[in-house]
């Protein structure tokens, strides 16, 4: 692993998700403990790892994109879900490799996402829990080599990440069921809360 204090010379990439229909307020910009929006809270920890960073999608934050080492792409086919981000990611020309995240898990952890970058360059690299039960395609490492194959999987009757995975075999990183729990999605406030409420404290720890 690199020292603590170096950075992965290459970009990472926050994928916008689209706005609730009921709430209307993106899920990015809900509130953390320390009232950091999960976008802002996502962006601190990918800028501890990356050069850059660029947000791909709609992003109602302009505190965030406006951060020095920060970019704003835009995603033209955001209905199509993460694979349109990664397409738009990969064909921007902005580096050659790249550390994927949504925007939507503020519970990354920094030496989960050391792992992402290490490992054959030209192929993905996602995380697998133990016996092939699950694989979580969030955090992702993704090389722009791989624009052509997204793009495949895009105009295919099911343009999934699962099924781009199927038909392209990520490098696959073990993961603990206890160090899943840095990796989850969260969709709602209120869902926030729980987890707040189970931790019994202003931060959460597995």
């Amino acid at each position: 692993m690199p020292e603590p204090l170096s950075l992965w010379p290459h970009t990472g990439a926050i994928l916008m998700s689209s706005y609730d229909a009921q709430t209307s307020a993106s899920k990015a910009e809900t509130r953390m403990w320390d009232d950091r929006t999960m976008l802002e809270t996502v962006l601190r920890t990918m800028l501890s790892i990356c050069r850059s960073v660029v947000i791909v999608g709609e992003s109602s934050s302009s505190t965030a994109v406006k951060q020095e080492r920060v970019r704003h792409l835009p995603n033209p086919r955001a209905e199509l879900g993460p694979l349109a981000g990664l397409e738009a990611l990969l064909g921007s020309n902005l580096d050659t490799q790249y550390l994927v995240a949504t925007c939507d898990q503020p519970f990354l952890a920094i030496p989960l996402l050391w792992q992402l970058t290490e490992g054959d360059p030209s192929a993905a690299h996602m995380f697998l829990i133990p016996k092939g039960t699950s694989f979580h395609p969030f955090p992702c490492y993704f090389p722009s080599s791989l624009l052509g194959a997204v793009q495949q999987t895009l105009t295919s009757k099911t343009p999934t990440m699962r099924r781009f995975v199927k038909q392209h075999p990520p490098l696959w990183v073990p993961l603990s069921e206890s160090e899943a729990n840095h990796l989850l999605q969260v969709n709602a406030p209120e869902q926030l809360a729980r987890l707040q409420r189970l931790a019994g404290h202003n931060t959460i720890s597995f």
